[in-house]
């Protein structure tokens, strides 16, 4: 299967200005954190969790949107001493 890729180039100002910042398909973030394109698109509908990109009919997901929304999902408990 062949994949395509996709960058943006950030800004000169923007702290991300050295690198190309990747946007993935829902099929790639499947893949990759192992949330499903149903998910996704189901989110995409009621409007809530992840945030996207919509370029035309095609449909994109920042790295960082996804890993913030993660990280703000983590559960801590208390550790047994």
């Amino acid at each position: 299967m062949m994949q395509r890729k996709m960058t943006i180039q950030g800004s000169a100002t923007e702290s991300q200005s050295t690198a190309a910042r990747r946007l993935l398909k829902d099929y790639e973030v499947e893949a990759q954190y192992g949330i499903s394109k149903f998910t996704l698109r189901a989110d995409r509908i009621h409007e809530r969790r992840f945030k996207y990109i919509k370029i035309g009919r095609s449909v994109y997901y920042r790295i960082e949107d996804i890993e913030s929304m993660l990280d703000s999902h983590v559960v801590h408990t208390a550790s047994a001493d």
